[in-house]
């Protein structure tokens, strides 16, 4: 990681331990990662065009997901079974459609479930109710951002305190700060964040959903992409995290 950093590069480090963060940050990496078995949407949060090189260690139980990391556009040639890449929608129709079908996963994988799961361990030290947590606030938070960028103001991304490469401290403060919160009031607030999803689509023109440079604080992508990174992805990754979550515990 040193000779990367002396040379100039952007590292992003992946970690199974939250806690792990600040020494990573410390030797050099730009942004961390917590891995729960996928990185590739936590990575395309951060860098949405995917980054140019990625170390594969592990093999092919990981080798998808790091491909779906790049920017280089190979897993648009690759199939695998039980293997369902999600591209970033180009369309409002491939987004609302992308958006929906997640969402959709995702509830009945939680409504199945029941609230008796909401406790199990899921990810590193979180629960499946502090995982869904941080998936509300980034679902939020984003429509938030939009609703600003429609008024003409400019929000403070990702949270004021907070910059980009600080997700893991700014996850770990959602966490905290939802702990006292009933599942029930979690799934609530997921679900109408997700209305709030579609809603958002709708109210957005074509020029303001898919062209770039509509709001300055999008930067070099269009909002369309944002959405997807911030809702659909999340609610993806959410899903995995959790149904391997139900099989360790039998469910």
């Amino acid at each position: 990681m040193a000779l990367a950093k002396s040379a100039g590069l952007e590292i992003v480090a992946t970690t199974r331990s939250l806690k792990k963060s600040d020494e990573l940050i410390a030797a050099g990496a730009t942004h961390v990662v917590v891995d729960g078995g996928i990185i590739a949407d936590e990575v395309r949060s951060i860098y949405p065009d995917g980054i140019d090189r990625v170390p594969e260690l592990v093999g092919t139980i990981t080798l998808l997901d790091s491909l779906q990391a790049t920017n280089r556009g190979i897993l648009e040639y690759c199939t695998s079974a039980g293997y369902e890449p999600m591209p970033i929608p180009k369309t409002r129709a491939e987004l609302t459609e992308q958006a929906r079908s997640s969402y959709e996963k995702l509830r009945a994988e939680l409504d199945a479930a029941g609230s008796g799961i909401a406790e199990f361990p899921c990810v590193d030290d979180w629960s499946v109710k502090d995982l869904l947590a941080v998936r509300m606030w980034w679902t939020e938070h984003v429509l938030n951002w939009v609703e600003a960028g429609r008024r003409g103001e400019s929000p403070i991304t990702p949270a004021p305190g907070y910059r980009w490469k600080e997700t893991p401290r700014l996850n770990a403060d959602v966490v905290k700060k939802n702990r006292r919160k009933s599942y029930r009031s979690i799934r609530v607030r997921l679900e109408k964040g997700f209305q709030r999803v579609m809603d958002t689509i709708d109210a957005l023109d074509d020029r303001e959903l898919l062209e770039v440079g509509v709001f300055p604080w999008a930067g070099k992508y269009p909002i369309s992409r944002w959405i997807s990174i911030n809702t659909t992805r999340q609610y993806l990754t959410a899903r995995t995290y959790i149904r391997r979550t139900l099989r360790e515990n039998g469910v």
